[in-house]
């Protein structure tokens, strides 16, 4: 992910990313665009600083206030049909925004909203999703049964914990680092973006959608 508030920290992001040889950079436009540019300008200097990495066009209006839509995403894979190869709709209108990107030629489409969605984007032409980290596992058995009613079962069952984790950007990732510390894992306290300490009722409620949804043990 080498989303930023400008367009400077974004591209640099892109190119730090690439010199580390990750596979795709995930981009949504910054929230301020110089007055020079253009989104068009700015995704086509994302493909230029991405060298042989693909990009995945993140829409996300809710960051950047606008969608950039099918005639945007249409016109950035017919100018670069080998690198923008995946895309990321997160507009709230999210079944609409998911049949738009579908209906692209070669463009994979995979649903975000950390993961809410995921069962409805699929039935709209979605090939993925990007959940967080700690969800990821239970939301890949969901993909290779779907679509048996036990997939379904599997995914209602989890819901509850990804839409209780969703509240905002800033408490899913507070969330993610809390379950996947209480898993085990050794993590930095840090976060990317300042947010509030969980309550203790909202930790409590964390932890119980977690263990119901089978992303933390039972006791």
């Amino acid at each position: 992910g080498c989303t930023a508030d400008t367009e400077v920290d974004s591209i640099a992001l892109v190119r730090q990313a690439a010199e580390q040889g990750v596979h795709a950079v995930m981009v949504a436009a910054p929230r301020r665009v110089p007055a020079e540019f253009s989104v068009d300008d700015f995704f086509d200097r994302v493909v230029s600083a991405a060298g042989p990495a693909f990009v995945m066009i993140q829409d996300a209006p809710t960051w950047t206030s606008s969608a950039l839509g099918r005639d945007l995403l249409g016109r950035l894979v017919a100018r670069h049909p080998q690198t923008v190869v995946y895309a990321k709709p997160e507009s709230p209108l999210y079944v609409d925004a998911t049949l738009a990107a579908a209906s692209i030629d070669s463009l994979r489409v995979f649903s975000g909203i950390g993961g809410t969605t995921f069962l409805d984007a699929l039935a709209c032409g979605a090939h993925g999703v990007i959940p967080f980290a700690e969800s990821a596992g239970r939301l890949g058995e969901v993909f290779e049964r779907w679509p048996t009613e036990s997939a379904r079962s599997d995914f209602e069952r989890l819901l509850p914990l990804l839409a209780f984790q969703f509240q905002s950007l800033e408490f899913a990732i507070l969330c993610s680092k809390t379950l996947l510390g209480l898993s085990g894992r050794r993590l930095s306290p840090s976060m990317r973006m300042p947010s509030a300490p969980l309550s203790e009722m909202a930790r409590r409620l964390l932890v119980e959608h977690a263990r119901a949804a089978g992303v933390l043990p039972a006791r």
